[in-house]
């Protein structure tokens, strides 16, 4: 049995990305999985979607000022560069990725073992993460259709169909790669809140000369700093997974701010202060009014 069929903390993280195609493989082995199917259409579907827009790039992208096409076309290629390098990373970063969540949950079992893991806590971290997912995705969705129906632009809208999905992508990416730290940052905080009390107490039992207890809190205090060294290797193994990932993410929202700011720009200069606003607060569509 695979060990995200048996642990909550995978179980319905493994299944959901498999499902969108963003993990076709078991993280026991790193053996690629049935999934690689889903996987592989995922990126067929992007592909097409990409190679649509650059087709049809007079009727989506702003094409009336170069400077204006300029930046939309960056934007286009930053999404394109992002999407090449996650789908790389997907199958690179195998190993890191089975290894960071092998040692997190040995981390768990050692503190199972014990008794000294605090499921109440760990289940609303879970769940918290879940509904952040499900808020933020309505959100799009809701944002996305309500932009699309107050609009009189044809190209607005062909812009909007052509680039949602593209956008919901990086969007589950993103979540994905949070899941991990998330996770991680519950360990370490356990762990370490979990040896202060337990030094704290070791301070009574030498006051109280009970060297039985001594013993067993010595015990504990030795397995803490083990699971201390496990996490921190777990902590490498998901810099080595993520890192690259991270950064062409942090590269493509950087791109996004930059085109936002010049559209903020382009809009005030030519009197329509309102679209200035909605561009500012979120709204990626550059060519409503056009």
């Amino acid at each position: 049995m695979e060990m995200w069929q048996r642990w909550s903390v995978l179980s319905t993280y493994v299944r959901f990305y498999q499902w969108a195609g963003f993990l076709p493989y078991r993280l026991d082995d790193g053996k690629v999985n049935p999934f690689l199917a889903v996987a592989l259409v995922k990126c067929l579907l992007i592909a097409t979607n990409v190679a649509l827009i650059v087709h049809g790039r007079e009727c989506i992208l702003y094409h009336c000022e170069w400077l204006g096409r300029a930046v939309d076309v960056i934007k286009l290629l930053a999404i394109i560069m992002t999407e090449v390098v996650m789908t790389i990373e997907l199958f690179r970063t195998i190993s890191s990725v089975c290894g960071f969540w092998r040692l997190i949950y040995r981390a768990h079992a050692q503190l199972q073992s014990h008794g000294m893991v605090d499921h109440r806590r760990l289940n609303r971290s879970i769940r918290r993460y879940w509904i952040s997912l499900v808020c933020i995705l309505v959100y799009v969705l809701i944002s996305e259709m309500y932009n699309y129906y107050v609009t009189n632009s044809i190209q607005t809208k062909m812009f909007a169909m052509y680039f949602y999905g593209l956008r919901v992508i990086l969007l589950l990416k993103e979540q994905q790669l949070l899941y991990p730290s998330i996770m991680l940052n519950f360990y370490l905080r356990a762990s370490s809140d979990l040896l202060e009390h337990h030094v704290r107490l070791l301070r009574y039992a030498n006051i109280l000369k009970s060297a039985r207890y001594l013993k067993f809190l010595t015990g504990r205090i030795r397995t803490l700093k083990m699971l201390h060294s496990d996490l921190f290797l777990a902590s490498v193994e998901l810099n080595a997974a993520c890192g690259w990932t991270y950064l062409i993410i942090y590269y493509k929202n950087f791109i996004k701010i930059l085109s936002n700011s010049y559209w903020v720009v382009f809009w005030v200069v030519n009197g329509q202060s309102e679209h200035a606003i909605s561009v500012s607060v979120g709204n990626e569509y550059n060519d409503s009014e056009l």
